[in-house]
């Protein structure tokens, strides 16, 4: 469902009565840099400091000592004296107070280090403190403050960063909620020199494919004992990524990892800080994809790993086992021109030799289509039509192509879709061929280049919205979300890629329930529920000339099955969207699509 003008005025009325003319302006202004292209990290920060006062204060209550111990470790080396004073008293104000501070002085050359470790460590029995002898880096530093931990959990602490006052209670409190859980990890924002905090990264809750793409989950990281030590904790070799590589290890060995949904850990923004500009630690990124190598390559053998257009961020990819056959299915009505354009873009663009396309002809008139379905038949023997001679029913005719399907992958593809990138079915293939994966997306542009589809977000106007649509794609969207890979909820069945097996086990598309609307979104929560998790592929683009085969829903018995599809879908997801989508974090807006604050 696309969001629409009444819901954008709707919310600013809200906003005009809640929160005043300013607020109005504020978020006016906020909309038209959107659409202009003219904001971009800036245009997240709108209104954040204040949005962190009102959202996650801590409440008034007792500082809390019941739970288990979490020792926090931090390697410390050359850091200046105020930040490090600032980063451990972060800790000494916590309002949960069962906890050990393991701080290692990695032999640094300032005097002052050593005499601020010694005196808060005289100050607090919580805190202990080891000085090597020589320099060993980071990830040796690190495991030796492991070896000091007497918690059953551990915490990640940089030595110039803050923890927020909450920050071990909420986690004590998710540890409470979630026994079984070995690794935790939290929302995060950056703090500047002047202490303004900045540039929130609301995360989803864990998703795989995103950690293959960049290391999301940074800070707040706390981790049981037990697995932190069975992994033998920081390995050499990744200093500047060690984190990364640890990250990756435990998630994929934890018996179950918990998202935060709260900014419990800040930041610091210093010359030569990560934090500050990635640039300037280029050798972090190199280490990234060492560390991403070593860890993917094990698990799928014939995998590479490339580093992404954005600093920090990695593209995986996978070898495609066999040659397996590909059916694509494309319905259609009419629209010889658009039909001819979809098929001219599939074959101009596809390098694998294993495929048919199947197009389903629903009741066309036009006899112009006649002449372009027999000159693709004589021009490739891969090409076939079928006659769907029934009222437009779009999952019906999607599950009959299935059912005359050859291909032990489905591609499902609008007859108004133009492919643009070449290999395209190589790289969805080597997703789909993942066990644990899905349905595969694309991303989807308007023919002046503006984002269509970049994956699907279940809750946004009630029932589903496209995060970022009309967007530039020149932009890299949130934490570059529109330039890597990662998992989504759902994806447009408009270029949709899924084995053939796994679409019969949920049922294919619902004929009865969705008959042309949300079936795509509905059939990616089948898969989901299944335990399969869908991806967006950001190696996989197309234009979209959305809807214009079919028109639009303005005619009134069109709109009263529209509805009808909309309500269905509210009513039987009502409890996922409840939930609120898990790759979609519960601090951004359902009412736009532009990933700001909600």
């Amino acid at each position: 469902m696309i969001v629409s003008f009444k819901s954008y005025l709707q919310h600013g009325l809200k906003v005009l009565k809640t929160q005043g003319v300013g607020a109005l302006a504020r978020l006016i202004r906020r909309q038209l840099d959107r659409r202009a292209g003219r904001y971009y990290q800036g245009f997240y920060d709108y209104g954040y400091e204040g949005w962190l006062k009102r959202k996650q204060s801590p409440a008034a209550s007792a500082p809390r000592s019941d739970g288990p111990l979490i020792s926090i470790v931090v390697p410390v080396y050359n850091v200046g004296v105020e930040w490090l004073q600032a980063a451990v008293q972060s800790v000494i104000d916590q309002r949960y107070t069962n906890w050990q501070l393991c701080l290692v002085d990695d032999a640094s050359t300032s005097a002052d280090i050593a005499q601020t470790l010694q005196r808060f460590a005289a100050s607090d029995s919580r805190i202990v403190v080891k000085t090597n002898k020589e320099n060993m880096g980071i990830a040796v530093s690190s495991n030796t403050a492991i070896g000091m931990a007497r918690g059953q959990y551990i915490a990640l602490l940089d030595h110039d960063d803050l923890l927020t006052t909450d920050a071990l209670l909420e986690v004590v409190n998710a540890i409470d909620q979630n026994p079984a859980a070995e690794f935790f990890y939290s929302d995060e924002d950056k703090v500047d020199q002047s202490g303004r905090f900045n540039t929130p990264f609301f995360k989803p809750d864990y998703s795989p494919e995103l950690l293959l793409s960049q290391n999301y989950i940074g800070h707040l990281v706390v981790i049981r004992s037990e697995l932190i030590r069975r992994l033998q904790g920081f390995r050499m070799g990744y200093d500047g990524a060690q984190d990364y590589d640890l990250v990756l290890r435990a998630t994929a060995a934890a018996a179950q990892v918990i998202h935060i949904p709260r900014v419990l850990y800040h930041w610091r923004q210093i010359p030569g800080s990560t934090a500050s500009v990635y640039g300037e630690k280029s050798y972090a990124w190199a280490a990234g994809k060492r560390a991403l190598d070593d860890f993917i390559v094990t698990r799928v053998p014939g995998t590479t790993v490339e580093t992404a257009e954005i600093p920090g961020t990695y593209r995986v990819r996978y070898p495609v086992e066999g040659h397996p056959a590909v059916s694509v299915i494309i319905p259609f009505r009419d629209q010889p021109q658009l039909l001819d354009q979809c098929l001219s873009s599939v074959f101009s663009h596809t390098a694998w030799q294993n495929i048919e396309v199947i197009g389903i002809d629903n009741q066309s008139i036009d006899p112009a289509i006649q002449e372009v379905k027999k000159r693709w038949v004589a021009r490739d023997d891969r090409v076939r039509f079928v006659d769907y001679d029934q009222p437009f029913n779009f999952s019906a005719i999607c599950n009959q192509g299935v059912v005359l399907a050859r291909g032990e992958y489905i591609v499902l593809l609008n007859n108004d879709v133009e492919i643009v990138s070449d290999q395209w079915i190589e790289s969805m293939l080597g997703l789909a061929q993942q066990q644990s994966i899905g349905a595969v997306g694309a991303l989807l542009h308007y023919p002046d280049q503006r984002v269509q589809h970049a994956g699907i977000v279940v809750g946004i106007a009630g029932n589903a919205g496209h995060p970022f649509k009309t967007f530039s794609s020149s932009l890299p969207g949130y934490f570059g979300r529109l330039k890597i890979t990662s998992n989504v909820s759902a994806v447009t069945a408009a270029l949709l890629m899924v084995s053939r097996s796994k679409y019969l086990e949920v049922g294919g598309l619902d004929e009865t329930l969705f008959a042309v609307a949300l079936n795509d979104v509905d059939l990616c929560l089948k898969l989901q529920q299944t335990g399969y998790r869908n991806v967006i592929n950001a190696d996989c683009q197309a234009i979209h000339f959305e809807s214009v085969s079919r028109g639009s829903d303005r005619d009134p018995m069109k709109k009263v099955r529209y509805l009808n599809e909309v309500q269905a879908f509210e009513n039987k997801w009502a409890a996922f969207i409840e939930n609120g989508d898990p790759f979609y974090n519960p601090n951004l807006t359902l009412i736009s699509e532009d990933y700001t604050l909600r």
